[in-house]
């Protein structure tokens, strides 16, 4: 911050001259054991909780109709990897769930941003806004089916309303935090409107804005997977119902598995984005 202050007054090129100056130091690298030793404690529960569940089936405490033993559920799953029928259902989840997530995460990272710095648009979308958002989004399944058609149409926009309101509610919150420093200061250098929004609020409300996309993210699948059982004949929540009806309790489980897999390697890349784009937030807190 003082180093940009001393940067010549006016001009975008002293607040680029500024910043290029601060160097962000790069995080030491951690031996192969330390490496080992997180990840050995990051599956430590999946390994605790499928051991548990090896042992009561193993021990026929729990009735293998109504849960598999997860041998059982391997074969399955592995099974239908292979002759490529969980495939399609993987695919058209995951397609479903990403454009919904993308579509939705952009029109609220630009709603969030809009009624962030403008106070009369805030009034005027956040009393709606408040509405809306607790309203649950699979009742609304009905009206998009009428409005959008049986198939992917309906689910995607339903994903879309899911995930726009984390996206837009923490984005707000983000550009509204900003310090009135930083602005202050930007202005004070000749920074326009535009240019305070990308030099200055954007990159302030960054953690704001990755905070929702990991919650909208997970939403993505909450929907998606609850429609497909209801509105579709694919995707991972289609062949979890379909099982269900048809006694094949091991699929059910395999499609759970499935989804919580996708949830977790789609939350995990954007806790990976975060770490990589908030470095500077673990170097200036030490």
């Amino acid at each position: 911050m003082s180093e940009t202050a001393l940067a010549p007054a006016g001009t975008e090129d002293g607040v680029q001259e500024a910043t290029s100056r601060i160097s962000v130091p790069s995080r030491p690298r951690r031996s192969p054991r330390r490496l080992l030793s997180a990840w050995g404690l990051r599956l430590f529960p999946f390994a605790l909780v499928v051991a548990i569940w090896a042992l009561l089936s193993a021990a026929s405490v729990i009735d293998p109709l109504l849960v598999p033993a997860p041998w059982t559920v391997a074969e399955a799953l592995w099974g239908g990897l292979v002759d490529g029928t969980l495939w399609l259902d993987l695919g058209v989840t995951l397609y479903r769930a990403l454009v919904g997530l993308v579509l939705g995460g952009l029109l609220g990272l630009i709603v969030g941003v809009v009624m962030g710095e403008t106070k009369w648009i805030t009034h005027l979308l956040e009393p709606l806004i408040s509405f809306a958002f607790p309203m649950p989004k699979l009742a609304l399944l009905p009206l998009l089916i009428v409005l959008f058609g049986i198939g992917d149409g309906s689910l995607i926009v339903m994903v879309v309303l899911g995930t726009f309101f984390p996206m837009v509610v923490n984005t707000f919150a983000g550009v509204r935090g900003v310090s009135r420093v930083l602005v202050w200061n930007a202005m004070t250098l000749g920074a326009g409107r535009l240019q305070r929004l990308r030099t200055v609020a954007l990159p302030a409300a960054l953690p704001h804005i990755l905070s929702g996309a990991r919650i909208a993210g997970g939403v993505a699948f909450l929907l998606v997977v609850a429609a497909e059982m209801i509105s579709a004949n694919t995707g991972l929540g289609y062949l979890v119902i379909f099982s269900q009806r048809n006694y094949r309790p091991d699929l059910v489980i395999a499609g759970i598995l499935l989804t919580a897999l996708l949830g977790f390697i789609i939350d995990r890349l954007i806790a990976r984005s975060s770490a990589a784009l908030l470095r500077w937030q673990d170097t200036s807190a030490g």
